[in-house]
C-alpha cells in the first residue's frame, strides 16, 4: 500500500518536513496484532496520535481491523467518537473526571477507571440511566492496593483482585 502523508511545521523560523507511511503504520498493527491472535490488539492514539495525525492514524488503523483505541483525554475521545465508527471502542486513559459521565455515556466512550472513587461514581450513574455497565478487568499488583480495597476485593479469589473499567453502554 502506497499511502503516505506530509506534514510540514514552523516554529521560531523553523521548520520541519515529515512523512509517515501509512502503509508501513497499517503492516505494523497488521504484524503486532498476528502476535497475539487470541488477543485484542488496541491502538493508543493521545496527543494526536503522537504528532502523526489522529485523524487519519485512527481511521487507517480501524480499516485494519483495529476496534479498541485509546486516548488520554475526553474531549480526544470525543473527537475519535466522530471520526471512527460505532463499532470503535474508545478507551480514556484519565479516568472518569466530574462532569464527564453523560458525555461519556452519550458517545460510547470508556473511561478507565482509576480509583475506587472513580468506580462509584461510574455506578452511580449507570443506576441513574438504569444501564448495567459490564466490568473489564486490568491487572495491578495487590499490595500497591490492598490498603485502600473493601474487604469483598480483598478476599477474592487469587487473580480476581483488580479494579475496574466499565465498558460503554450499548
Amino acid at each position: 500500500m502506497d499511502m503516505q502523508i506530509s506534514r510540514q511545521q514552523a516554529a521560531g523560523g523553523a521548520s520541519g518536513h515529515l512523512t509517515i507511511d501509512l502503509g508501513a503504520l497499517r503492516d505494523n498493527y497488521l504484524a503486532l496484532a498476528a502476535m497475539a491472535p487470541t488477543s485484542q490488539t488496541a491502538a493508543v492514539v493521545k496527543a494526536d496520535a503522537y504528532g502523526l495525525g489522529a485523524d487519519i492514524v485512527s481511521q487507517v488503523l480501524f480499516e485494519a481491523g483495529c476496534r479498541n483505541f485509546f486516548v488520554a483525554h475526553i474531549d480526544e475521545a470525543l473527537a475519535l467518537r466522530l471520526r471512527l465508527s460505532a463499532e470503535a471502542r474508545i478507551f480514556v486513559l484519565n479516568g472518569l473526571q466530574p462532569g464527564n459521565e453523560t458525555s461519556c455515556a452519550a458517545m460510547a466512550v470508556t473511561p478507565v477507571l482509576n480509583s475506587l472513587e472513580q468506580i462509584a461514581q461510574w455506578a452511580a450513574h449507570a443506576k441513574i440511566l438504569a444501564r448495567h455497565y459490564p466490568p473489564q478487568c486490568r491487572s495491578i499488583p495487590a499490595c500497591a492496593v490492598s490498603a485502600s480495597l473493601p474487604k469483598s476485593l480483598k478476599s477474592s479469589p487469587p487473580g480476581r483482585n483488580c479494579l475496574m473499567t466499565s465498558t460503554s453502554p450499548s
